[in-house]
């Protein structure tokens, strides 16, 4: 599985993040260890790996897709941080620079069955780079928000489903639990719609 949000979130100026950039986490031992994983650790006020996004995420990795937190690779689309896409400029044009390292990673590395996407953009800039031949639309239980799905079967040897939700920092999938037990009617909708595109896409 690889997870791509679009980019990392905030004030780049600001105290507390501007030490958060790739370089430092190069530099750190911490993110080097193999048990490692952003989702478990403490953002801001909340108690480790119970920030929203963090418990959203992990809801789909662990709860939907039965694979440990920790086990999983995840990135930006874009490596540069920003309160907002307009401070970004020319996003795709960042994008494509920065393309060239997800590549990598996809083909050589990770070689996923899964990408997760974070927002419109995120998905379908890499449905533009890595092409489909089956798409999907399902409700995701907000609003009139939709999760996008499509396969690609030309990539590998296997079927790589890519999944497009709308931005987890606005889109929540928190159970009020964290066993199965405890899931919403958009969580237990979410889990089964795309336990129906697993059986489809032959993953």
């Amino acid at each position: 599985m690889y997870i791509l949000g679009f980019n990392p979130g905030g004030d780049p100026n600001s105290e507390i993040l501007k030490d958060q950039t790739i370089d430092k986490d190069l530099e750190s031992p911490e993110k080097w260890d193999r048990n490692y994983s952003e989702y478990t650790q403490k953002w801001g006020n909340y108690e480790p790996g119970k920030d929203p996004l963090q418990r959203s995420i992990r809801f789909l990795v662990e709860d939907v897709f039965n694979l440990p937190i920790n086990e999983v690779c995840a990135s930006n689309l874009i490596f540069i941080r920003s309160k907002n896409e307009s401070e970004l400029g020319n996003w795709k044009e960042t994008a494509e620079k920065h393309w060239k390292i997800h590549q990598k990673i996809i083909n050589e590395i990770v070689k996923p069955q899964i990408i997760i996407a974070f927002g419109l953009e995120t998905f379908y800039f890499v449905l533009g780079k890595l092409s489909y031949d089956l798409g999907f639309f399902f409700p995701a239980e907000w609003s009139n928000w939709e999760i996008r799905a499509a396969v690609n079967r030309r990539l590998f040897d296997k079927p790589l489903l890519i999944l497009g939700f709308p931005h987890f920092s606005r889109y929540k999938l928190v159970p009020s639990s964290d066993s199965l037990n405890g899931l919403g009617k958009r969580e237990k909708s979410v889990k089964e719609r795309i336990a129906e595109i697993l059986k489809i896409a032959g993953i």
